[in-house]
């Protein structure tokens, strides 16, 4: 079992994806927007990341940059349904900026729970212990 943040502002997408993370016993903890999670994850530990790219009150990668610098090791889930929008691809850029995986919605939300479960494991096994 695993803390979830997940950082979404579309409602729906917020609540199927805790659904379907809850299926594998997950605890989701859910942001509406970059700074809601920013301000979120800066108070709480978590052992993965989802976020959407584009969403209001935030630049579009700003939200992956800025939890990179803050914990360079957790896993980023970066999740977009914006596809290349004005020549810029979000997802490829989300890699760059510090995203160990990224998604297109609508989601495949088994392929979403196979990645987490992946980043998980490859996670813990990098973790000293």
């Amino acid at each position: 079992m695993a803390t979830i943040l997940l950082i979404d502002d579309d409602e729906m997408m917020r609540h199927a994806i805790t659904m379907a993370l809850s299926t594998r016993g997950h605890v989701t903890v859910v942001a509406e927007d970059g700074i809601a999670g920013l301000d979120t994850f800066a108070n709480a530990v978590f052992d993965l990341v989802i976020t959407d790219i584009v969403m209001p009150r935030m630049e579009r990668l700003e939200i992956v940059r800025s939890i990179r610098e803050r914990d360079a090791n957790i896993p980023i889930i970066a999740i977009s349904g914006g596809g290349a929008n004005f020549g810029m691809n979000y997802l490829e850029h989300a890699r760059q900026f510090g995203a160990q995986a990224t998604m297109k919605k609508p989601l495949n939300y088994l392929a979403l729970l196979d990645t987490v479960a992946e980043l998980l494991s490859t996670s813990a096994e990098s973790t000293p212990g």
